[in-house]
């Protein structure tokens, strides 16, 4: 097996940061508004406030852009399309009962989340790899991310609570 992609023992430490950031109040909606209006990868923005919380250096938008690379052959061949069709299935399908079809979008939400875990994973390793001589602003950097959708003062300040609150206090 080659093992050259798996990240060593701690550098995993991103799937269960992301798992806690999302889960604090107002981040998962916060998180569909930009991802819905500006195309925002919810996992670089992730990463980006691990890097901030965890590795005390927030990414540049360089680096951002470096990393959206890393990470786009893979979140185009599947997150996106599993999203797509998810998102697509909310509405009735002819001849498909209701439950069916929401029992199916379960699945696909659960494949969804499974590809966004090994993004995490190709992020994990970038992160582990990155040789942060120059640390980015972190509010600047998250406007960066997020483009087209606005982001406010609260929300900047939300995001970045939530990053702090995510990391584990025997971190």
């Amino acid at each position: 097996m080659d093992d050259r992609n798996t990240p060593e023992a701690g550098e995993q430490d991103l799937w269960p940061f992301a798992l806690a950031f999302y889960a604090q109040p107002g981040i998962a909606p916060l998180c569909l508004r930009l991802q819905a209006e500006g195309g925002t990868d919810v996992m670089v923005l992730i990463a980006h406030c691990f890097a901030f919380a965890r590795q005390g250096a927030p990414l540049t938008m360089a680096e951002i852009r470096t990393l959206g690379r890393h990470t786009q052959d893979w979140r185009r061949r599947t997150v996106l399309p599993l999203r797509a069709l998810r998102i697509d299935l909310r509405a009735p399908v002819v001849h498909l009962p209701e439950a069916e079809r929401e029992a199916f979008r379960d699945r696909l939400k659960r494949a969804e989340l499974a590809a966004e875990e090994v993004q995490a994973g190709m992020i994990s390793i970038w992160l582990a790899a990155r040789h942060a001589e120059k640390s980015g602003d972190f509010a600047q950097t998250l406007r960066g991310i997020t483009g087209a959708a606005a982001l406010s003062e609260a929300d900047l300040a939300l995001l970045t609570a939530a990053a702090r609150d995510a990391i584990p206090s025997s971190a």
